[in-house]
């Protein structure tokens, strides 16, 4: 996985600009994410559709819904997760085309399988920097501290998040993220701004 990211991230640094280069928090986005879990499980598969919106200059709200299927060798069937995530973010700029910014999301879900239910509930804090690596190419770093519960069992982890977009229109971005949790997640998908 690690490989894909190199080589992937290698591949938009060496393609032509289309779009100017200029930091834009009003997005529509949609992406596939696969988590590998290091533990021999099955990978869980995941599709998601979110919206950002500035409400001030500094500060903007954010939503998505996602959906996630894992394959389980159980005779009870496959798990699948869906869940709800509201958050806020505020950015400040600290050179041209680069702002530190701080997140924070609270996700409510459920976890189901075999005719069972539980609660997928958590919550993430991030800080990180976005910044316009060459024109329409950007990239972003954070440092995340999630606190995740499913059912009676509850976990917390501190992770590298990292994510690059590029624009091959003015108004939409390829992206590409990698979450570097115990168990890693790929995204890929697309960024719309309006």
């Amino acid at each position: 996985m690690k490989n894909t990211l190199i080589a992937t991230t290698l591949t938009i640094l060496l393609l032509p600009s289309l779009a100017s280069a200029e930091l834009n928090y009003n997005a529509v986005h949609v992406n596939q994410a696969t988590t590998t879990y290091r533990n021999g499980d099955k990978d869980l598969k995941e599709l998601s559709i979110g919206i950002s919106k500035s409400f001030s200059p500094r500060a903007y709200l954010q939503a998505s819904f996602a959906n996630a299927r894992q394959a389980t060798p159980w005779i009870y069937g496959d798990r699948i997760v869906s869940s709800v995530s509201l958050g806020a973010g505020y950015h400040s700029m600290l050179m041209e085309d680069t702002d530190a910014i701080v997140e924070a999301h609270a996700t409510l879900g459920s976890s189901k399988w075999g005719g069972a239910s539980e609660s997928a509930n958590g919550y993430d804090v991030g800080i990180g920097i976005r910044t316009v690596i060459l024109p329409g190419l950007e990239g972003a770093v954070s440092w995340v501290q999630a606190r995740t519960s499913n059912g009676p069992v509850a976990s917390s982890d501190m992770f590298p998040r990292a994510q690059f977009g590029y624009s091959f229109l003015p108004q939409l971005q390829v992206t590409m993220g990698l979450d570097l949790k115990p168990d890693e997640t790929l995204r890929l998908g697309f960024r719309y701004f309006y």
